[in-house]
């Protein structure tokens, strides 16, 4: 599991990053990308925007991953 949170604990500081740079509020990247929303706040940049979506997808694709090895451990070893 250590590689898995290994995963998440660098894409929280790549996120971070990403709102340092852009001088934006550090908060989720879903909080992010929904609560500026085009007609909220136009300031975030469509580059954002679509930076937020990778992001997430990325995020979500190594928790899903986390969950189903949690799952199969469970299943296969009764943990």
């Amino acid at each position: 599991m250590s590689v898995i949170t290994n995963q998440l604990d660098c894409l929280s500081e790549v996120l971070e990053d990403f709102c340092t740079k852009y001088n934006l509020e550090y908060m989720s990247a879903d909080d992010l990308l929904y609560g500026y929303d085009q007609t909220s706040n136009p300031n975030l940049s469509e580059y954002q925007r679509d930076w937020l979506r990778n992001y997430i997808s990325i995020w979500d694709t190594i928790a899903n991953l986390w969950g189903l090895i949690t799952m199969f451990k469970s299943e296969t070893f009764g943990r």
